[in-house]
């Protein structure tokens, strides 16, 4: 998923045929969020990125991120909703999910969407969950941050 007007660059997964769940800390712009060490962090401060910059290639084929929009045989996806969970706080990064609504379906040969549990799936052993990012407000790195 890209976002180039506020320069971010994550992964996703794709979840329906046309839903990408993804970070909502990338689908916002914290450009322009500015904070002093010290001094309170208000979350009214960071703003939506305006869901005509967000696209996504589908697929985990790209060589690096941000190389995908140079392969001419990729398929760009552009976002047509945005939904961030509505309790998402920026300063803390609690509920940092986002669900992504694709202009259109996504055709098979580009990828299909990841195996969900059903309802009342009963988890039998540990499990784990695994990611990756960076986050510039909260200056954390973290691998498995869920």
């Amino acid at each position: 998923m890209q976002a180039p007007a506020s320069g971010k660059i994550c992964s996703g997964v794709l979840i329906s045929r046309r839903h990408v769940l993804t970070a909502a800390h990338c689908v916002y712009d914290d450009s322009k969020f500015e904070r002093k060490p010290g001094e309170p962090c208000d979350p009214r401060s960071v703003e939506f990125s305006p869901v005509y910059d967000i696209y996504t290639y589908i697929g985990s084929k790209c060589p690096k991120a941000g190389s995908c929009d140079a392969d001419p045989h990729r398929t760009l996806y552009k976002a047509d909703l945005v939904f961030p969970h509505p309790s998402y706080d920026p300063c803390t990064a609690t509920n940092d999910l986002a669900i992504i609504q694709l202009e259109k379906n996504v055709h098979p040969a580009d990828g299909s969407p990841a195996c969900l549990a059903e309802k009342h799936y009963r988890v039998l052993g540990p499990v784990a969950a695994v990611g990756y990012g960076m986050d510039r407000l909260i200056k954390t790195s973290y691998g498995c941050f869920v």
